[in-house]
């Protein structure tokens, strides 16, 4: 089996490269993606992973991009991140099936367990 991925789509570049350092801090594969669309083209993933997702992204929103992963048909485990999100965007992300909704600034011990678990 090949080796555990977490998947960043944001479009904060610092952001992305501090997931990505706390990830790989724990031993996690990371690839990071500031735009939605080469994370879509992806020809298929073959590996555990997860997918960490922004929902204010440029040109869609991330829970457009969780619904088009669904379509995809890819089971990966997906946690949204947003730092304007309301009751009503968090119980839409999570009918649309993801796993957690996390509002910034985010708690790197509970962005951990979500992830790894």
């Amino acid at each position: 089996m090949r080796e555990p991925a977490v998947y960043i789509v944001d479009d904060d570049p610092g952001l992305n490269a501090s997931l990505a350092a706390l990830f790989r801090s724990v031993g996690l594969r990371t690839e990071m993606f500031q735009h939605p669309q080469p994370f879509l083209e992806l020809a298929h993933i073959s590996r555990p992973s997860c997918l960490l997702l922004d929902v204010r992204l440029p040109g869609i929103n991330g829970i457009d991009v969780l619904e088009q992963v669904g379509r995809i048909g890819w089971t990966m485990p997906v946690v949204m991140i947003s730092g304007h999100a309301d009751v009503v965007m968090a119980v839409r992300a999570l009918h649309a099936g993801a796993r957690d909704f996390l509002e910034r600034p985010v708690n790197d011990t509970v962005l951990l367990q979500l992830v790894q678990h």
